[in-house]
């Protein structure tokens, strides 16, 4: 999946050590439109990264659950950008819950909300 190889060179090119994110969600993305990586406490850094593959799962994705990561505004910033609906037309729930949302984030959200 081309999504996988982008996060890994995203991570690479920040120099983060790889984690193992989402080769294990993505069976249940294939078999229900949903990527869950709630609870994996990925913060901002990884986030930067996913939010370069997100584009790729394109039509498929219908939910993005991201519930309680130590995401701040920075992480939630990139993410929110990355879940536009060009990229993402079908994406209906994106949850960011249990995470440091401040005033970028809170912006991020209701642009993306008015899309």
């Amino acid at each position: 999946m081309r999504a996988l190889h982008d996060f890994g060179k995203a991570c690479a090119a920040a120099h983060l050590a790889p984690r193992p994110l989402l080769p294990r969600s993505v069976e249940t993305l294939r078999a229900h439109g949903s990527l869950d990586l709630s609870y994996c406490g990925i913060g901002d850094s990884y986030a930067r990264a996913l939010a370069v593959a997100i584009p790729r799962f394109g039509a498929r994705l219908k939910s993005l659950e991201l519930r309680d990561n130590r995401l701040l505004d920075e992480g939630v910033h990139a993410l929110v950008q990355a879940a536009q609906p060009h990229y993402l037309p079908r994406l209906l729930e994106l949850d960011i819950s249990v995470n440091k949302l401040g005033p970028q984030s809170a912006q991020a959200i209701r642009d993306l909300l008015q899309v």
